[in-house]
């Protein structure tokens, strides 16, 4: 049963299903909103340290139109408890195992930030079973060519999300405090159940008495080295032949102004090399995080979607 809080040991809606697939000997967990027989199947990968649940809102706005598989990536949600390997390879044959799982020939694959890199590598995999890529705010290179010390720039990128994994907390308020506070999210508006289910989804149950996130740093390290330094995973969007669109956030991590995690140089660069590829720009308040929780984020996003599935 789906609860919009997303209590321990409910679904979190607006998902009716959660399904487990077998991703190289453990299982990989996924939420499912179906739409009924015969609708398209869009699978969604999440970003580094997120989990399923950050699909919510678009599962809502895609609802009766196409059936949504979110997964809970190996090392987050209800999948952290899996061992590895780790990769965007692996993850990317985990996308292919859902939609097995889930008896579709085809989908359109969409992805959020390091998910982004995870449905391109996907779509690199089963080009004839991608219906359409769609990359949010994700799936770019990072930089020019890898750097030099990438565990530099791992922490300079993912170091404050590695520091959260290490802190807990007495209960769920005074972690919603904790997110509440964050740059991104303090001063937007969609505090509301979805969110709560979304950082619920995080944290699962108190162990000891106390809350910290589930999320693997194993995981999380392994990823961030292959968004940096795999040329599969960071070149799959510019390489493919798959129809393919990407919707770009004007502000970054931190919901300022002046570093969008994709910059205009990137985006005109992906232009050159896929002129067939359409790219949506989001309103301008939007930042890598809140366009999966805002209005006008999520009617953009879904707007995409659904014109993909017109087509």
């Amino acid at each position: 049963m789906a609860d919009p809080s997303g209590s321990p040991g409910s679904l979190p809606a607006p998902f009716d299903e959660a399904v487990e697939v077998d991703a190289d000997g453990s299982p990989v967990r996924v939420l499912v909103r179906r739409a009924g027989r015969g609708a398209p199947l869009v699978i969604a990968a999440h970003g580094i340290t997120a989990n399923a649940v950050a699909f919510s809102p678009l599962a809502t706005a895609l609802a009766g139109t196409a059936t949504i598989a979110a997964l809970d990536l190996r090392g987050r949600g209800d999948s952290a408890g899996h061992p590895g390997p780790f990769g965007l390879a692996a993850h990317a044959a985990d996308v292919w195992r859902v939609a097995d799982a889930l008896g579709a020939d085809t989908a359109v694959l969409a992805g959020h930030s390091m998910g982004a890199y995870v449905v391109a590598r996907a779509a690199h995999l089963a080009p004839t079973r991608t219906r359409h890529l769609v990359l949010l705010d994700g799936g770019l290179p990072l930089t020019d060519a890898p750097p030099d010390d990438p565990d530099a720039v791992l922490e300079a990128t993912i170091g404050p999300a590695l520091a959260r994994l290490e802190m807990s907390w007495p209960d769920l308020d005074a972690v919603l405090d904790f997110w509440r506070a964050h740059p991104s999210l303090g001063d937007h508006e969609a505090w509301d159940e979805r969110l709560v289910a979304y950082v619920r989804h995080d944290v699962g149950e108190a162990v000891d008495g106390r809350l910290r996130s589930r999320a693997s740093a194993a995981a999380i390290r392994r990823d961030g080295r292959d968004v940096l330094l795999d040329p599969d995973a960071t070149g799959a969007a510019a390489t493919t032949t798959v129809p393919t669109t990407l919707v770009r956030a004007a502000r970054g991590l931190l919901g300022d102004p002046d570093s969008p995690l994709i910059p205009a140089a990137t985006r005109e660069r992906f232009r050159r090399l896929r002129p067939d590829a359409t790219v949506v720009e989001l309103p301008g308040h939007l930042n890598h995080y809140t366009m999966l929780w805002d209005d006008a984020g999520i009617e953009a996003i879904a707007a995409a979607i659904k014109r993909v599935l017109a087509a």
